[in-house]
């Protein structure tokens, strides 16, 4: 009877964890809180200018130390250590001109392609003043570059843009009604609910604010000027999950002028590689799959709701992608041990979940998790495997995007996958209808696999087409991101 008890108070105890990680990650307290990758408050001031290429250069610097400082986190749970020490930066032995140039040339190898721009951010706090910097580069060089202060007053604050971002689209309150509940409690989130803004606290003035910071006027007419389809966005704090897609520029969404591919490092930038993978992963024999669909929860220590339009868009997702080899996991069968037996398989090129996720932002390496049937996948079980043929994930799960962030960006799931050696990774921002992902994933899928376009192409086509075929609101089109290397 004693163990009994103990075991239930363990229970109860890590299903108000899970309750809090939800809240945490979707209601209102900032990931952001002006720390650098050491843990030390940032007290530095970046700066923009077209005629200034130091500015960037510091910038990429410090995007190199949190690429190293992450994936030293991922594989051993610390961010600052000996690697990150002793690390040899490529963008510090260069001069601010040669890492310009470098960009250049790899923006120019793809101009015949996919005409690419890139967008860098850096943010800084200086005497109580926070700011980002933003920087717009062609096959020119530096097109555009604003320092724009974030002023206390302002409507979007410093570490609360993808939260602005999922309130003015009014997601907060839906995701927090459908959170998990401990089993044999009664409801809380719906409480939780209530007192998440809603969208019309903040509306479409709220996107536009957050349009006008992330895109100022300079950037904006240059991006528009470039023609240019694809656009790197290589992020600082919570960029990396705020919905590009949607934010406003000129009347029209982002989505409309380019296909957005978000940067987790320099290496994008000054060194691509691998970046062919695509053209082959589904044709090649040698490449197998893995798509996991609604898992049973029924034996884990929260009760979660049912996805029966996961089952059915897994079971789409693997009758397009009939030609690898692989039987899908569906429901019972979603298991733990299935699932690990197949990462372990060293073939995999292509991975799919169709679940329900968890982000933590406060230890994201052991509370951040997929949901699988009686068990659930971590952060630093993906981190651990080593995926040979640098597979395509996607994690059609809510919250997969999300996780605890730092002046570089945001560490969580996404970048699990990335440090096991995924090449690209498609990851949700919000919870999103299962009616509507299973017909915008079935459609991004379809296009990768029978008209065999890009990628990030393909995810950019499907959001078009939820939005002006099937009217969908931007709430439920615009919550995907594709993170990882752009396509060749």
């Amino acid at each position: 009877m004693r163990e009994q008890y103990v075991r239930a108070l363990l229970a109860a105890a890590a299903s108000a964890v899970v309750l809090a990680q939800v809240a945490a990650a979707q209601q209102g307290v900032p990931a952001f809180q002006s720390r650098d990758w050491r843990g030390r408050p940032i007290d530095y001031a970046c700066k923009a200018s077209a005629g200034d290429t130091e500015g960037l250069r510091q910038a990429l610097i410090r995007q190199e130390l949190f690429r190293i400082g992450a994936n030293t986190k991922a594989e051993t749970g610390w961010y600052y250590g000996d690697r990150l020490r002793a690390a040899r930066l490529r963008t510090q032995e260069a001069t601010a001109d040669e890492i310009v140039d470098r960009i250049r040339q790899r923006l120019r190898t793809d101009a015949g392609s996919v005409p690419t721009s890139v967008l860098v951010y850096d943010v800084g706090v200086r005497g109580g003043q926070s700011m980002l910097c933003a920087w717009l580069i062609t096959t020119d060089g530096i097109a555009a570059a604003e320092t724009v202060p974030v002023a206390a007053s302002a409507k979007v604050k410093l570490g609360g843009f993808a939260q602005s971002a999922r309130n003015a689209l009014g997601v907060t309150r839906v995701t927090l009604a459908r959170a998990p509940q401990p089993r044999g409690r009664a409801a809380t989130s719906t409480a939780i609910a209530a007192a998440a803004p809603a969208a019309s606290a903040v509306g479409a003035d709220g996107l536009d604010a957050l349009g006008q910071l992330l895109l100022p006027e300079s950037l904006r007419r240059a991006l528009i000027a470039s023609r240019n389809e694809r656009l790197l966005v290589l992020p600082a704090a919570d960029f990396s999950t705020v919905p590009f897609a949607a934010l406003p520029v000129d009347g029209r969404a982002l989505v409309d002028i380019a296909s957005i591919v978000i940067l987790t490092g320099v290496d994008e930038l000054v060194t691509p590689l691998r970046r062919e993978v695509w053209s082959r992963r589904f044709g090649d024999p040698a490449l197998s799959r893995l798509i996991v669909g609604d898992p049973d929860s029924s034996k884990d220590q929260m009760q979660w709701a049912p996805l029966p339009g996961a089952r059915e868009e897994a079971g789409l997702v693997a009758a397009l992608s009939a030609g690898m080899a692989g039987k899908p996991l569906l429901g019972a069968d979603a298991t733990r041990d299935a699932v690990t037996r197949a990462l372990r398989s060293g073939n995999l090129g292509f991975i799919y979940f169709a679940t329900h996720g968890v982000a933590d932002d406060l230890d994201p390496l052991v509370r951040s998790f997929l949901l699988l049937s009686g068990g659930r996948l971590h952060v630093n079980e993906i981190a651990a495997q080593h995926q040979e043929h640098f597979p395509l994930v996607v994690m059609s799960a809510c919250q997969s995007g999300l996780g605890k962030t730092f002046e570089g960006g945001t560490f969580g799931l996404a970048r699990g996958w990335l440090t096991a050696g995924a090449s690209q990774v498609v990851t949700s921002l919000w919870d999103i209808g299962d009616e509507t992902t299973k017909d915008l994933m079935a459609d991004f899928v379809a296009r990768m696999v029978k008209d065999k376009v890009r990628p990030e192409l393909a995810l950019r086509a499907a959001m078009l087409a939820a939005r002006d075929e099937r009217k969908v609101p931007a709430a439920a089109w615009a919550g995907f991101a594709f993170l990882g290397f752009a396509s060749e």
